[in-house]
């Protein structure tokens, strides 16, 4: 058994997280203030959390991959009911990779096997710089267009 120093409610230890460096081998707080106080300082740091968060992703691609994909098998109604509301909020984008999916179907349209910015052999995505031209794409590699996407982002903020 052990206080804890936050809410001062005496707990079993397996309501702790373990602290190897701790004298007993468990944090000071419970695990129920730690989740308390850890949503609170996320709610007042944003922008940190935000910060924290991309690093993360950028440092661990392959996990980032591993864990959505995970999450749509898990919850694949979620998904579902996502995609249909990103659909119904930018249609214009759906109607365009539609028609580029449709096109490369039906060979009006190639997708080349290099990437027209940096010119690395992958098969590339289609970027459009206006929706109103559903098949006038730029194909791009995944580093190019979100490199290219963050330029916009940074750009509409400024």
């Amino acid at each position: 058994m052990k206080t804890c120093n936050q809410c001062g409610v005496v707990k079993d230890c397996l309501d702790f997280h373990k602290r190897s460096d701790a004298p007993d081998g468990f944090r000071h707080a419970c695990k129920v203030c730690v989740c308390a106080s850890s949503k609170a300082w996320y709610k007042a740091n944003p922008e940190q959390k935000a910060a924290t968060n991309k690093v993360w992703q950028q440092a661990n691609p392959e996990k980032r991959a591993a864990d959505n994909k995970a999450y749509r098998q898990a919850n694949p109604e979620r998904h579902a009911a996502n995609t249909k509301a990103d659909r119904l909020r930018y249609p214009e984008k759906y109607k365009a990779r539609s028609a580029v999916r449709n096109a490369i179907r039906d060979g009006r349209l190639t997708r080349p096997n290099e990437c027209s910015s940096c010119n690395v052999s992958c098969k590339p995505e289609g970027h459009h710089d206006n929706y109103d031209e559903p098949l006038n794409v730029r194909w791009l590699c995944k580093a190019c267009h979100t490199a290219h996407h963050n330029q916009l982002n940074q750009l509409q903020e400024a």
